[in-house]
């Protein structure tokens, strides 16, 4: 790939701009912008050529890599701006089953080859009385389609639907029906008046992630459901308001993630409860103080990603918690001391991605814990000196992506660990030997990235091994690669 830096069209516009009787500032000046804009759609079409490469993109076939692979994508089974799934398996009588899709309700019936209005409607026409959960995210389904879904399916405990052309009335259909659980996350046309429908049902959980219309007034149409799990991530007009309007509820999950306008008072609302997990990512008006309103709750799962004033004190107020999972990826105030305050947790998954201030020093503190996923992206500081105190867990997904100071060293400190997916993209001191030190493994996703010292005789490695996602894009590989 390169970029034009001589362009007879370039010199045939200047000619024709210079034709105008103009000043020679103004003519300039016209000569710029036109030699601007030429060179960003020269740049944007460089970049789209290379994000659309065969070895930019991951393929999702699943195959052995005894040999070079060739190419192979499977087609998408449903595709919206939002989102793009790949199929699973062909449909089977298996899966086309009601007592497999009700044992199954995250799964999209889209996935199953229900991949049309009318296919689905036929479907439902003769299974929907047996069906306990509706999922059909994926679809772009109006209000007066979704009237003929909820005909056939009167007896639904779980509903999931992500239509963005939907609308407050489509919810009024549901009225008396069993629900316990809706997911209406991306239905971006409803408002509070939506929720107003959902009165008097028996809801243990709702989410509501991406319905940006929805303001606090939304909450109080949920006073008095039995609710356990609440989604409101990226409803951009909540204020501390609307956790007060759940204050006296008894949910052990909330998402709040990307409601901006959340400050440390709106924590005050949650001290009741008896709460397992909490995500509030990208609330950037929190603080400390925020997670000091936490102490003493039996907390399994945190997530405050991106909440960039955090410091080390922060984690001081988690001391003491049953935490599992934690992820304070992008906290950047971070040091090594926030990661002291973790000791003796029986976490299982910690991210500390773009915390760029910690050290090697920072990993000595989970010495010793039964983890089986880390993620320390872009944590420069890191050297080998850090994956030695990985030594002995029972891993099974690692993220050092940009630690550039890793070399082979680092990957034999993950020898014996039943990894199945790595990523070490843009550690460009690793070698051929790197990926010897994963022979063995029950890897499915390998990232190499950029790992510009790899050569084909870095593939001898991976052979044997079942992988359905790999990228060694930037490398020094003369095949034309992607699974």
């Amino acid at each position: 790939m390169h970029l034009i830096t001589n362009c007879s069209v370039f010199n045939n516009l200047s000619f024709y701009v210079n034709s105008f009787t103009v000043d020679s500032h103004l003519r300039r000046k016209i000569t710029g912008i036109v030699l601007a804009a030429f060179a960003f759609f020269a740049a944007y079409w460089a970049i789209h050529r290379v994000l659309n490469s065969s070895c930019y993109r991951y393929c999702s076939k699943t195959k052995p890599v005894n040999d070079l692979p060739t190419e192979e994508v499977e087609e998408p089974c449903g595709k919206r701006d939002d989102v793009l799934i790949k199929k699973l398996d062909s449909p089977n009588e298996e899966r086309l089953n009601p007592d497999w899709i009700n044992d199954h309700p995250t799964i999209s019936l889209c996935h199953l080859g229900l991949n049309n209005f009318e296919k689905l409607i036929d479907f439902l026409r003769k299974y929907g009385a047996q069906l306990t959960s509706l999922n059909v995210d994926l679809w772009t389904i109006n209000d007066e389609e979704f009237e003929e879904l909820v005909r056939y399916t009167s007896n639904i405990h779980y509903l999931s639907i992500s239509s963005p052309d939907i609308t407050d009335s489509a919810i009024g259909y549901l009225k008396g029906m069993p629900l316990t659980s809706v997911n209406f996350s991306w239905c971006k046309r409803l408002t509070d008046d939506a929720l107003s429908h959902l009165k008097g049902m028996p809801l243990t959980s709702v989410n509501f992630s991406h319905c940006d219309k929805l303001t606090d007034s939304a909450f109080y149409h949920l006073l008095g459901m039995p609710l356990k799990s609440v989604d409101f991530s990226s409803c951009k007009k909540l204020t501390n308001n609307a956790l007060g309007c759940l204050r006296e509820m008894l949910l052990t999950s909330v998402n709040f993630s990307e409601c901006y306008q959340l400050t440390n008072d709106a924590f005050h609302y949650l001290k009741r409860m008896p709460l397992t997990s909490v995500k509030f990512s990208w609330c950037s008006k929190l603080t400390d103080e925020a997670l000091g309103h936490l102490k003493d709750m039996a907390l399994t799962s945190v997530d405050f990603s991106c909440c960039h004033n955090l410091t080390d004190e922060a984690l001081g107020h988690l001391e003491g918690m049953p935490l599992t999972t934690v992820d304070f990826s992008f906290c950047d105030k971070l040091t090594d001391e926030a990661l002291r305050h973790l000791e003796g947790m029986p976490l299982t998954s910690v991210n500390f991605s773009f915390c760029n201030k910690l050290t090697d020093e920072a990993l000595r503190h989970v010495k010793g814990m039964v983890l089986t996923s880390v993620g320390f992206s872009r944590c420069e500081n890191l050297t080998d000196e850090a994956l030695g105190y990985l030594k002995g867990m029972p891993l099974t997904s690692v993220n050092f992506s940009f630690c550039d100071k890793l070399t082979d060293e680092a990957l034999r400190h993950l020898k014996g660990m039943p990894l199945t997916t790595v990523d070490f993209s843009y550690c460009n001191k690793l070698t051929n030997d790197a990926l010897g030190h994963l022979e063995g493994m029950p890897l499915t996703t390998v990232d190499f990235s950029f790992c510009d010292k790899l050569t084909d005789e870095a593939l001898s490695h991976l052979k044997g091994m079942v992988l359905t996602s790999m990228n060694f894009y930037g490398c020094s590989i003369t095949h034309n690669l992607c699974l």
